[in-house]
């Protein structure tokens, strides 16, 4: 039986007896109170009145829990909207560290320095090296979205990673929460940062377009992944940023994919693509499709079978 059981027991085994006594005293006109000590003091003497005391103060510190404090416990509750409106819609980053120098050094910065307007790291310091922690201290001084924790280690009392984490949850000024660790890091070195990744191969379209070997060739393919025209989603960056490369480059077809349903766009059919462009099929064997390029001298032919073997395109080039 838990605690919190045997005092719910306790009080109701308490509130029964003196119903009881009471209903016996209006029932029976005797005083039934006085006639219960009584007997306790013949009994067990003193004790046994100090008993009866101790019995009636517990009672009124358990009618206190129960009437004083427990009762607004239903009466509880909490406006969320206001709360939400109140508060920052921010992003506050909990991570938990040991003595790891080259993450301060290297990654911490990177992880300050995102492009959020509210935004902060906690950083929660398990460790007894003071050095370490002072460093953390003196960057949180200079960072203004920066804050840190410290839990020293004790050997009888280990310190786990939720219990850490808790510590820093607990220091987050925003609702919003990401749980992050010191082995991860910032956008994987810049692999999915794809706004700058779109903006890169921008420049690289640009220098192609005008290299030697492009100019030279005889038959020109655009092969890449998200259709630039043609693309059945609102979302399409690329367009804006490739259109005013592409819309003057001599190429023959554009091959993609991503959309998984097959589709051929004659040159000025959609967005003002000015080449063909030919979409794979889909992932799965009834909907799949294999695209075959086959120049024979100047001609260049395209052909987009299904796995069965059937021509679905067979485009002159």
């Amino acid at each position: 039986m838990s605690y919190k059981q045997f005092a719910n027991l306790f009080f109701i085994l308490n509130s029964s007896f003196f119903i009881l006594v009471i209903f016996a005293e209006q029932f029976s006109g005797v005083n039934t109170i006085t006639k219960y000590y009584n007997l306790a003091a013949e009994a067990y003497g003193v004790w046994g009145l100090v008993l009866m005391a101790l019995i009636l103060v517990l009672f009124g510190v358990q009618l206190r829990y129960y009437l004083g404090l427990f009762r607004r416990l239903p009466a509880f509750k909490v406006n969320s909207q206001k709360d939400r409106t109140a508060r920052p819609n921010g992003i506050s980053v909990v991570l938990v560290l040991g003595d790891d120098y080259l993450y301060v050094e290297n990654t911490l910065p990177r992880l300050l320095h995102q492009d959020y307007e509210l935004y902060e790291v906690i950083a929660v310091y398990v460790g007894n090296n003071n050095d370490f922690a002072e460093m953390l201290e003196v960057l949180a001084g200079t960072e203004p979205n920066f804050g840190m924790s410290r839990i020293k280690q004790h050997p009888l009392f280990p310190i786990s990673n939720k219990m850490a984490l808790n510590v820093g949850i607990k220091a987050a000024r925003y609702d919003n929460i990401v749980i992050t660790t010191p082995d991860s890091h910032p956008v994987y070195y810049g692999l999915n940062d794809f706004s700058q990744l779109r903006l890169d191969q921008v420049e690289f379209l640009r220098e192609e377009l005008s290299g030697e070997n492009f100019l030279e060739a005889g038959k020109k393919v655009l092969v890449h992944h998200i259709p630039v025209y043609g693309l059945p989603e609102e979302y399409n960056p690329c367009l804006e940023l490739w259109h005013p490369v592409l819309e003057e480059a001599p190429f023959d077809v554009a091959v993609n994919g991503h959309t998984h349903r097959k589709a051929y766009h004659p040159a000025g059919s959609v967005e003002g693509n000015n080449f063909p462009v030919v979409v794979g099929g889909g992932s799965s064997i009834g909907s799949g499709t294999v695209i075959i390029l086959d120049r024979k001298g100047d001609e260049l032919r395209l052909k987009m079978l299904s796995t069965g073997g059937d021509t679905i395109y067979d485009i002159g080039l």
